[in-house]
């Protein structure tokens, strides 16, 4: 009994506290009350002392000055920049500045260092060092790029067998008969031909021929197949056609 009566006391208040609220908020607003936030004591102080001392002067502060008007709308502000002293600094040839402000273009995205730490290969060197040495291995064996690279005859031991260039793989066709699949010929390691990376627009255009090459020999083949399967149709054809008349006969 007790819950629903404090329950029920809530409701009632709650509904008085809200009752006409939005009239009465309106009529609170037009009253444009301004109450200034209190000042601190001693400030308070200070002004109760001057106005025991000075009681004219809250009237001075708040009365309009025509005086002091009429002297404001004479005044007159002009500015005007000053003229900019262009000055002309001597240049120092130990430290010039830079004439061109292009950037260069980052074959491999970073900036080459100029020397490079014996035993060490920047990524442009070591593709060179490869595909020199798919190249021609008697000409770049590993004893001469290991001194050319100062490097160790052991680490590009280790990169030539660990580390190739990409290769472009070139087909070759038998032109007698129709017996070759040209699919095998991949696998013949004569028709390896090494990409050199430095020449990629040669490269491509080597890639394309060779693909080109590889897709005629497909199709020169399942022509070749499909004219000796009706062929071979033909024949069995007339063979039976012959067997039946010799039946007949």
């Amino acid at each position: 009994m007790g819950n629903a009566a404090g329950a029920l006391g809530r409701f009632v208040t709650k509904k008085a506290r809200r009752f006409n609220v939005e009239s009465r908020t309106e009529r609170y607003l037009e009253k444009n009350v301004k109450n200034p936030a209190p000042k601190p004591a001693a400030t308070q102080r200070e002004i109760e002392q001057l106005q025991r001392e000075m009681p004219d002067l809250m009237q001075k502060i708040n009365k309009r000055n025509e005086e002091l008007l009429t002297r404001l709308k004479k005044v007159y502000v002009s500015s005007e920049d000053p003229p900019l002293d262009k000055i002309e600094a001597d240049a120092n040839p130990n430290r010039p500045l830079p004439l061109q402000r292009k950037t260069e273009y980052l074959e491999y995205g970073y900036v080459e260092p100029e020397s490079v730490t014996p035993g060490r290969l920047t990524l442009k060197q070591a593709l060179q060092l490869l595909s020199k040495y798919q190249l021609d291995k008697e000409k770049d064996s590993i004893k001469s790029l290991a001194l050319q690279y100062n490097l160790s005859e052991k680490d590009v031991g280790n990169l030539v067998d660990y580390f190739k260039v990409y290769t472009l793989v070139e087909n070759t066709v038998q032109q007698s008969g129709y017996d070759v699949n040209p699919y095998t010929i991949l696998n013949d390691p004569n028709d390896k031909i090494p990409i050199n990376l430095m020449n990629l627009p040669e490269e491509t255009k080597k890639f394309q021929a060779a693909v080109q090459k590889f897709s005629d020999a497909a199709t020169e083949r399942s022509l070749g197949t499909s004219e000796n399967n009706s062929k071979n149709s033909s024949q069995d054809k007339n063979s039976s056609q012959d067997k039946n008349s010799s039946k007949n006969n």
